[in-house]
């Protein structure tokens, strides 16, 4: 127990009721974040601040890549607590951004509980970018990363509309939820194997750019991030388990593209 949680004035503290929607409101701001690939320490931090602002405690917030607890005392000096598991997580820095700004909103303006779930809720649910241009996004990057690497305007083009498939294939896995090595490896398959058929057709340029090129969509950059950035918080498990995630996707990356490789040869 931490020296805040000890001093408690239970006075102060909300009735259990209040209490239960004040954790659950902490909890879905928190849910919200981590399943869109924020940090853990800002998941906790974030927690606190809504716990602080209806309770004046800060709470004991917890959290994991995949979960999340938090435990608020009533003004009966009884323990609330609520866990959450965090089953499918993606990267959407967009949704993270509204969270936090509604986050801030709620600890500065203290709306009413009601109201603040709304507020998140829709901070989750509402989709600013549509997946046209997520699927431009993805061509773009393909076709500026192959260029860059080296190779000539038409591989430029190839890489484009390969990564244009690898982005609908993880749009389209992503609605399913299925994990991130799974729809890593099945994008890596695809995009490779359009490259070569390409290339079998008659295209005479460098095959490795514009592949490494279109991979580059996949790349876990983001998860990588994060996991260095928690474990500069101290957050070790935290930091460690997004890390082995990364690694994880970037050998699904290799193990997608190796099976084209392989599929390629024993139909040619």
């Amino acid at each position: 127990m931490s020296e805040s949680t000890a001093e408690l004035n239970y006075e102060s503290a909300p009735d259990a009721a209040t209490g239960q929607k004040i954790i659950q409101l902490a909890i879905l701001a928190g849910h919200g974040l981590l399943a869109n690939g924020a940090e853990t320490f800002r998941v906790e931090e974030t927690m606190r601040h809504i716990v602080d602002a209806y309770a004046g405690s800060d709470g004991e917030a917890f959290a994991l890549p995949s979960y999340l607890s938090l435990t608020l005392y009533d003004k009966d000096g009884i323990a609330h607590t609520v866990s959450n598991r965090v089953r499918n997580r993606k990267i959407d820095l967009e949704i993270v951004n509204r969270i936090n700004a509604v986050s801030r909103r709620i600890t500065s303006s203290k709306p009413p509980l009601d109201e603040a779930c709304t507020m998140i809720n829709k901070a989750i649910k509402e989709r600013k970018l549509a997946d046209y241009l997520r699927l431009f996004a993805g061509a773009l990057i393909g076709f500026s990363f192959t260029l860059l690497f080296g190779a000539d305007l038409y591989g430029g083009i190839i890489a484009a509309v390969a990564s244009l498939l690898g982005v609908a294939i993880n749009l389209f896995l992503e609605r399913h939820a299925t994990n991130a090595v799974f729809s890593t490896t099945i994008a890596a398959l695809a995009i490779t194997l359009v490259i070569i058929i390409w290339i079998k057709l008659g295209y005479t340029g460098s095959s490795e750019w514009i592949i490494s090129g279109a991979l580059m969509n996949l790349v876990p950059g983001i998860a990588f991030t994060v996991g260095i950035r928690d474990l500069v918080e101290s957050d070790y498990l935290s930091g460690l388990a997004r890390l082995a995630e990364a690694v994880l996707v970037a050998v699904a990356i290799a193990v997608g593209s190796g099976s084209a490789f392989y599929i390629a040869t024993i139909f040619s």
